[in-house]
């Protein structure tokens, strides 16, 4: 579909029949020029887009409608910005006459001619590689200047910038063409252009859609993901936020960053809440320690579970997101894997029949995979009490998902079969459900269902510490 995935029309009651229309980054073409002072909206409710040309009169409405995409002129009556000063607040309905039907050409472009002009909408295709100024950004992103002086940073954040008393630079891999960058790289200049403080220099590098340019500084840098804002201080890192803060202020991320406190989200999402915690230790099949495993659980509000483990070893660290449903079937699944020369996050959706994949490898750029989602699927990661988690779900007709580091694969999988025992750990003696898959074994806990103790072909782990929160009812 063009420009994004639009929603089904539904009928709108008279009292509806307004919405806020959002403002998007599009390449707008008018006669042949690239006209940035062109804006496009999308409308959910309209199930569409409102376009605004400097010299023409009337504002444009596009909808795709019986395979066709059809241009309206939008109604003559008031529309005005909306609150966040980068949409408008307007009427739905277009009016009955059609003025043209566009065409659909190469790379999800529009093309029609409407209003005495001929327009093409395309994707945004922004620099890459280091930007000299901010008013390049404004230049190939004119709505991010708005979103920049609309916004108030939050005060003791602003202080922070404003007190930094040595040479740090905040160095800003970023892309136009992405949403998480256009809500918080604005509000980042924001911040800076009010602390007005020499001590901070600020260098801007764009991504290319790919991720494979530029790639040296991808490469260097180890970039996964846009934005990625840097502190950096004598050339030594002091730390970094990626994609989204912590706490919805990427003021306050850096901030505290910059004052020694920031402390890494375990992943972007929001895992709800949270019920238990522990780690385990890792060694080889003859004893030696292997590695260490740190975890936590959460109940979603939406139902199901998060769960989210650190894999420290020698070869360097790996992070595990596994969200599932309330029958602890995946839905998500998110790897990272850290080394000195590279750095790679594959993310993992199982959504209509289908398991799509998507990796971001600051050496390896983007690579994408689609596989068919079987009904019950458990999941191999590198990490043991993820492994054991799932393999609980195991049934007659399973299959698992093995996630390698540069793609998965699906195999078939042997049925759990579970007892209940006794088991003597470091933090007590605890009734567990010991769960035998293939040539591995689990002893998980009884109310979280998390490992306590594990052996594989190759490994062995133990519970050094647990921590409950609270429990809720769980399937025997």
């Amino acid at each position: 579909m063009f420009l994004c995935c639009l929603l089904t029309l539904v009928a709108l009651a008279p009292d509806e029949n307004r919405e806020t229309w959002s403002l998007l980054t599009r390449d707008i073409y008018v006669d042949g020029m690239l006209e940035r002072d062109a804006r496009l909206w999308r409308g959910r409710k309209f199930d569409g887009f409102l376009l605004e040309l400097p010299g023409v009169s009337r504002r444009m409405l596009l909808r795709e409608e019986e395979n066709e995409w059809r241009i309206y002129a939008a109604p003559a009556r008031h529309f005005k910005p909306s609150k966040s000063g980068t949409g408008v607040d307007g009427p739905v309905d277009p009016e009955r006459s059609v003025l043209g039907v566009a065409q659909e050409v190469e790379d999800h472009q529009l093309l029609f001619h409407a209003m005495g002009r001929t327009v093409l909408v395309s994707r945004h295709l922004n620099r890459f590689g280091p930007l000299e100024e901010i008013s390049a950004v404004y230049r190939d992103a004119p709505s991010w200047r708005v979103l920049a002086v609309e916004y108030q940073p939050d005060l003791d954040a602003l202080d922070v910038f404003k007190s930094v008393s040595e040479p740090t630079l905040l160095k800003v891999y970023f892309a136009t063409w992405c949403g998480d960058s256009r809500n918080h790289v604005p509000r980042l200049l924001r911040t800076l252009e009010l602390a007005a403080n020499p001590n901070l220099e600020l260098q801007l590098i764009g991504v290319g859609r790919g991720f494979t340019e530029p790639a040296a500084d991808i490469a260097r840098d180890r970039i996964t993901n846009v934005p990625t804002m840097m502190v950096l201080r004598n050339g030594l890192e002091l730390g970094r936020m990626v994609e989204r803060p912590s706490a919805g202020m990427v003021e306050g991320d850096l901030a505290d960053i910059l004052t020694g406190t920031y402390i890494a989200p375990s992943g972007k999402y929001d895992y709800g809440d949270l019920m238990a915690s522990g780690s385990l230790v890792r060694r080889t099949a003859d004893g030696a320690l292997s590695g260490t495993e740190a975890w936590k659980l959460y109940l979603r509000r939406a139902g199901g579970y998060h769960l989210w483990s650190r894999v420290e070893t020698h070869e360097g660290p790996v992070e595990v997101v596994l969200q599932t449903d309330a029958e602890k079937q995946p839905v998500f699944v998110e790897v990272t894997r850290d080394r000195t020369d590279y750095r790679r996050r594959t993310r993992y959706f199982m959504r209509d029949g289908k398991i799509n994949a998507t990796l971001r490898g600051s050496d390896t750029g983007i690579i994408r995979q689609e596989l068919a989602c079987p009904k019950s699927l458990t999941v191999e990661t590198p990490s043991l009490v993820i492994n054991g988690w799932s393999a609980s779900t195991a049934g007659d007709s399973a299959q698992r998902l093995v996630l390698n580091d540069l793609a998965a694969f699906l195999e078939p999988c042997d049925a759990a079969r579970v007892t209940t025992e006794t088991l003597q750990t470091e933090i007590g003696r605890q009734t567990v459900r010991r769960i035998q898959v293939g040539a591995g074994t689990w002893w998980l806990h009884a109310d979280f269902g998390v490992p306590l103790k594990v052996t594989t072909d190759g490994e062995t782990a133990h519970v050094t510490d647990l921590t409950a929160f609270f429990m809720t009812a769980r399937d025997s």
